[in-house]
């Protein structure tokens, strides 16, 4: 992976060559993505969400879920969204520069919240986890500031898990591996249950989600097939003609109203040990 892929990650979203590119995918998935919306309500569903509660939804991004919490444990609650990027804060706080709500956003790492030990109700990332470098540590302070008996829930899709029609499953293959291993942590959806359980958080389950997209006008924004299928020759994974046989197939597919791919996110939760 070169310097400059690097840097256009969602994990550097500051230093990318074009921020306020991020910002905007994230509201066209909010906009198209209406499967990935459900995912969300279900997250709300598992945090279990309650009036007086305090809650963290790290990695924040443009703030549109940290909203709906703060809605939902309103008027005696509160809700912190935080995210690594200042541009992403930004459009969180103009999200809500007109509304009356227990919410409060600010920059952040998740490796070092500035909170206190078992601050919170419940904390939640969304989508978050792909993009970090040491989950492990970020569990480690999502755990040091929930408090006793408290929830941690974080979903995360399993990029292993995608399928994509193709007349030629082989390269197929070679790409869904590809771009699994291009992310920061493709595998983490379902390596999050193990986590947990070492990490001593009780009650740990996993919900899985599996959504079956047939546009692609809903998958491009966030996975744009087509145009990853040649960083993918650009690494030696495929060759100038199973690129091109690839790519050409999936435009027909398009086209001819076809288009079939299918992914499962994971949501596992867990609760902090009461007597920690």
């Amino acid at each position: 992976m070169s310097n400059q892929e690097n840097k256009n990650t969602f994990a550097t979203v500051d230093s990318s060559t074009d921020p306020q590119a991020f910002v905007q995918c994230l509201h066209e998935q909010y906009a198209h993505n209406t499967r990935l919306n459900l995912n969300k309500h279900e997250t709300l569903n598992l945090m279990n969400l309650e009036p007086g509660q305090t809650v963290l939804d790290a990695g924040c991004g443009t703030g549109v879920d940290a909203v709906q919490m703060a809605q939902l444990v309103a008027p005696t609650g509160h809700v912190y969204g935080i995210d690594f990027s200042q541009e992403m804060i930004n459009a969180a706080i103009r999200h809500i520069a007109e509304r009356d709500l227990p919410l409060t956003y600010q920059q952040g790492s998740i490796y070092a919240l500035k909170f206190a030990d078992n601050f919170f109700d419940r904390c939640r990332a969304d989508k978050t986890f792909q993009h970090l470098a040491d989950p492990e540590a970020a569990l480690g302070e999502l755990i040091r500031v929930t408090k006793p008996g408290g929830k941690i829930v974080i979903a995360d899709p399993d990029h292993d898990s995608l399928i994509i029609d193709s007349p030629y499953p082989d390269i197929t293959r070679r790409f869904v591996r590809f771009r699994s291993d291009h992310m920061a942590q493709g595998g983490i959806a379902h390596q999050l249950y193990r986590m947990f359980k070492a990490s001593g958080l009780m009650n740990v389950t996993v919900t899985p989600l599996t959504h079956v997209y047939t546009s692609y006008d809903e998958k491009k924004v966030s996975s744009p097939y087509l145009r990853e299928i040649w960083l993918a020759h650009k690494h030696g994974v495929v060759d100038e003609d199973e690129a091109q046989r690839w790519a050409s197939s999936l435009q027909e597919a398009i086209d001819k109203e076809c288009f079939f791919c299918m992914q499962t996110y994971l949501v596992t939760t867990g609760e902090k040990h009461k007597l920690q």
